[in-house]
């Protein structure tokens, strides 16, 4: 054996899935498959309802298994609604010190079990799209990353929300937490599209919010347009008729869509009718590093050894 294949094979052992993408695990069961089959690994748990085709799309699942040694980050599918599984891989996490966080994507973000588990109480208002262990306790503690990662992006990198006219396109999941943070920051209106009844988000919104149940509903003439898809979809058609309203809009505006990839057609499509438009990916990337600073502060990993900002945002774009 020559040295680069000693190389490799002792990289291989610390990172086993630096060059393929890791399996994903099938709800509990899998996910303990996991943890038993790599003893002295620590984990982070990716919770979704994905297809077959959207996981294989699925960049945190490329990039989060190939920054820290021994560490696994994995992909475990659990159904749209089953409450029980997601509890169960919660108190699992919550009890496994080998566990350092859990990530939350649609359709179980700030999903009333995770609520009722953390706030004591499934109707509460608070939003949750990740659980880190704290170093102190040792316990996962809750944390809303999802919505400051993108108005950080977006006020650093695009502009303000402030004294504009806002559409938000999918309400729930990190649709929900952006629109509380953006009514925060004094835009002339919020409007709030989702086919899920959001008429009490709207209400509970101060800055001039509405509800609607389709994007063709939404009539407006404005200068100052901000239009945001929180809609999901990992890359499957759209149906929600953003591209039509866009179209339509006598003034051009900005047009930010939350998917995580560096190419969105949808993203390309409103340039070409004049649109300042954006990915995700920026977002994602300040998202998930926040995530891996608590991890490597759980795991008490030395300043030396993180990999800096720079070196992981590669990472993400690479894989998106």
């Amino acid at each position: 054996m020559d040295l680069h294949e000693k190389k490799q094979g002792e990289l291989s052992q610390e990172f086993p899935f630096i060059n393929e993408l890791i399996p994903v695990a099938d709800g509990l069961d899998g996910f303990k498959q996991f943890v038993e089959k790599y003893p002295g690994f620590n984990f982070c748990p990716y919770l979704a309802d994905k297809t077959e085709d959207e996981w294989k799309i699925s960049t945190s699942r490329q990039y989060m298994n190939q920054v820290l040694p021994r560490f696994l980050y994995i992909p475990v599918n659990i159904g749209d609604g089953d409450e029980e599984m997601l509890a169960k891989c919660i108190q699992y996490a919550d009890d496994n010190s080998a566990v350092a966080a859990v990530n939350i994507t649609k359709p179980h973000k700030s999903a009333p079990v995770l609520r009722k588990y953390f706030y004591g109480d499934e109707d509460s208002s608070q939003n949750v799209d990740t659980l880190i262990k704290a170093p102190a306790d040792g316990k996962l503690h809750p944390f809303d990353l999802n919505a400051p990662a993108f108005i950080n992006w977006f006020e650093e990198s695009v502009g303000l929300f402030k004294d504009k006219d806002i559409v938000i396109v999918g309400a729930g999941g990190v649709g929900e937490p952006v629109a509380k943070h953006i009514d925060r920051r004094g835009p002339s209106s919020i409007h709030l599209v989702d086919i899920k009844d959001r008429s009490n988000l709207a209400a509970a919104l101060t800055n001039n919010t509405h509800y609607y149940h389709h994007l063709s509903e939404v009539d407006l003439n404005s200068s100052g347009l901000i239009v945001i898809n929180a809609s999901g979809k990992d890359g499957i058609s759209d149906d929600t008729g953003l591209l039509e309203f866009i179209a339509s809009q006598p003034s051009i505006g900005i047009f930010a869509d939350l998917r995580p990839h560096l190419h969105i057609d949808i993203v390309e499509q409103a340039k070409a009718y004049g649109w300042e438009a954006y990915t995700g990916n920026g977002m994602n990337a300040r998202n998930d590093y926040e995530l891996l600073t608590g991890i490597m502060d759980y795991l008490d990993i030395a300043p030396c050894d993180r990999p800096s900002f720079s070196e992981f945002s590669a990472r993400v774009a690479a894989a998106s």
